[in-house]
């Protein structure tokens, strides 16, 4: 009990940033435009939360900025392979 006070600070910052109408959504990843995966218990602020995700992704070229960013480190390459050689 008393570790759970000591922890209760810091996981109240936590479950703020985990607050499904807080956050709205995240980006997905490996698509070639931008799509917000919603918390399936997000309620009308968590949905206005994704649209701005997604109008923000948009518009700072989040897509084309992170494929550039694969690109360069060379991450890409051996999916990229195994992509191909299962065609």
């Amino acid at each position: 009990a008393a570790g759970g006070l000591l922890l209760r600070p810091a996981l109240g910052g936590l479950r703020a940033e985990l607050d499904p109408d807080r956050t709205g959504g995240a980006i997905l990843l490996g698509l070639r435009g931008v799509a917000v995966v919603g918390h399936g218990s997000a309620g009308s602020l968590g949905i206005a939360g994704q649209i701005r995700l997604a109008a923000r992704a948009a518009r700072e070229r989040a897509v084309d900025r992170t494929a550039a960013l694969v690109a360069e480190s060379g991450a890409g390459r051996g999916a990229i392979r195994e992509s191909r050689a299962r065609s």
